[in-house]
């Protein structure tokens, strides 16, 4: 059996896996911006080929335009980019016209960028690597007090790993999927939402919606289940006690709102501005790990009101299929996942 399948609809984390907390990060709340025009080495087979890249960025994260090649020695050919994004000090972007080159990379303290790329051209399947010569990508300072944490799953046995999450204008957080499902948790310990740990008969809001170019659809990483008919790519709420930052074996530290949750189609086609959705942190909405509501039975009842008297984080979790919080992406990747208002009260 898969470590990722536990039997239908349990919200299984990878028994095998980790979750790094947020706490042992070097929490920064830079980023960057990468809108202007580079002069970039393009290497393939040990030759540099000098080329100039342009690049737009729209928000903290979403890459939009816009092209690689000309004015370059000697003659090239221009690729129009039409997807990216940027994600702490990683970037990605792809182009479409004449035809696919996927580049990623990562950007340097000094905004210098560097990666490698691949392209599809005639079946060839290219490689090589890029680097700027001139131009430099520009830090740009967060909200520092909104501490929300973006974690990855990746792999089937972990460990997750995590990346801080900058605000935008009109958001708290936000984010971009990518091609391939791995945006699991968006979470946040802050005390404002904490209540000092005990959340019980708390009702937990959020308003959150997706932006994106039309046509844009979801993938999962857990296609089980009745997927995607049936359990699509959805996000719902979640939180845990401590000692669950590393996924031990206890089911009860973990729980996930369930059946509140709202499928990310159905969120992208409401428009950017989303909607709102709220849960009162009663043990009837809630399942843990195993897929046990919290008023099963007495055992379950002691341990969701233990869990929900000591939270230590609190946020959204993105899942498919049989399981709740493996991850979700977008196709094209690059879909914003905009959290606009978040509160308990």
């Amino acid at each position: 059996m898969s470590i990722k399948r536990l039997g239908a609809l349990v919200v299984a984390l990878g028994l095998l896996g980790a979750l790094i907390p947020a706490t042992t990060l070097a929490r920064t709340n830079s980023s960057w911006n990468v809108t202007g025009t580079y002069n970039v080495n393009v290497n393939y087979l040990a030759t540099n080929y000098p080329e100039t890249l342009a690049l737009t960025q729209s928000g903290m994260s979403v890459i939009t335009g816009t092209s690689v090649g000309p004015p370059c020695s000697p003659a090239c050919t221009l690729f129009t980019i039409t997807s990216g994004s940027v994600v702490g000090n990683n970037i990605n972007f792809a182009t479409a016209t004449p035809f696919t080159i996927n580049f990623t990379g990562v950007i340097a303290p000094d905004g210098t960028m560097a990666g490698s790329w691949a392209d599809g051209a005639d079946g060839l399947g290219r490689v090589g690597t890029w680097a700027t010569t001139s131009g430099t990508a520009t830090s740009v300072k967060g909200n520092a007090s909104q501490k929300w944490t973006l974690y990855y799953y990746v792999g089937d046995n972990g460990p997750y790993t995590a990346t801080a999450d900058n605000p935008h204008a009109g958001t708290i957080a936000q984010f971009p999927f990518t091609a391939t499902p791995d945006q699991a948790l968006l979470m946040s310990a802050m005390a404002g939402y904490l209540k000092n740990g005990n959340l019980l008969g708390k009702t937990v809001t959020a308003t959150f919606g997706i932006t994106a170019p039309a046509g844009t659809t979801f993938v999962g990483y857990d296609t089980g289940c009745g997927y995607p008919t049936a359990n699509p790519p959805t996000v719902r709420f979640y939180f845990h006690q401590p000692g669950s930052s590393n996924f031990g074996t206890d089911d009860s530290n973990f729980w996930w709102s369930n059946p509140v949750s709202i499928s990310l189609a159905h969120l992208f086609a409401l428009g950017p501005n989303g909607t709102t959705l709220s849960v009162s942190i009663d043990p009837a909405n809630w399942s843990d790990r195993a897929g046990g509501f919290g008023n099963a039975d007495a055992a379950h009842l002691a341990a969701f009101t233990a869990s929900a008297s000591n939270v230590t984080e609190i946020g959204l979790s993105f899942g498919s299929g049989c399981t709740f919080a493996f991850g979700d992406g977008s196709n094209p990747a690059g879909a914003l996942f905009n959290l606009m208002k978040f509160s308990t009260h």
